[in-house]
């Protein structure tokens, strides 16, 4: 559960550090990566 948490966070965080007018393209982009890594992470347990 941290894991998804920590995304999460990361997310938001890529959201709020970025020039409004690219923050939903950035947000999309960590999501989608984010998503991948986690896929990814449930692979290996």
């Amino acid at each position: 559960m941290l894991n998804v948490h920590a995304a999460t966070y990361a997310a938001k965080s890529i959201t709020y550090a970025a020039d409004p007018t690219d923050a939903d393209a950035n947000t999309a982009k960590e999501r989608d990566w984010q998503f991948q890594h986690l896929l990814d992470l449930g692979d290996n347990h």
